[in-house]
């Protein structure tokens, strides 16, 4: 029973942080995914799930340093490996190349690798992140025809 409501109280945090990361509050959302990622355990997709969310979070309002970004999305990608998770093995590579601001590297990894696979299992929520991301960069770097390559992607879908 014990076990069983740690859990909940893991995934209602989780969620609290969530709702204060949509509203782009990144320090509060810091506080509850933080919280939320203490009590997960690190042999497990939960842990993955949050420590992304965590450190999604991190980056997107600057809260912590390069190096504690850097290590934490390795640390991501190592448990991921060890999980064979390859859902966040592409999440966290994507930070990783994010993080050293590789840009170059991310986009071409996130064209040829992630977002196969986000469309290959149905990964709606990525698929519309990452793909968005993608196609601005498309049409900012002037690749127009892989910018309406991408635009059929959410054309299709519909």
């Amino acid at each position: 029973e014990a076990i069983n409501e740690t859990g909940i109280i893991g995934m209602l945090l989780h969620n609290l942080g969530i709702e204060y990361f949509k509203q782009e509050d990144y320090q509060n959302a810091h506080i509850y995914y933080g919280k939320a990622l203490k009590m997960a355990d690190k042999k497990t997709a939960i842990f993955l799930n949050r420590l992304y969310n965590y450190l999604d979070n991190s980056i997107k309002g600057d809260l912590q340093t390069h190096k504690r970004h850097l290590k934490s999305a390795q640390e991501g990608l190592f448990f991921s490996k060890a999980l064979k998770h390859p859902l966040y093995q592409h999440l966290f590579q994507l930070l990783i190349f994010q993080v050293d601001g590789e840009t170059d590297s991310y986009y071409v990894y996130l064209e040829k690798e992630a977002l196969p696979f986000f469309l290959s299992y149905n990964q709606i929520n990525r698929i519309n992140k990452f793909g968005k991301k993608l196609f601005h960069y498309f049409s900012d770097t002037k690749q127009y025809e892989k910018a309406v390559q991408i635009s059929h992607t959410f054309i299709q879908r519909d």
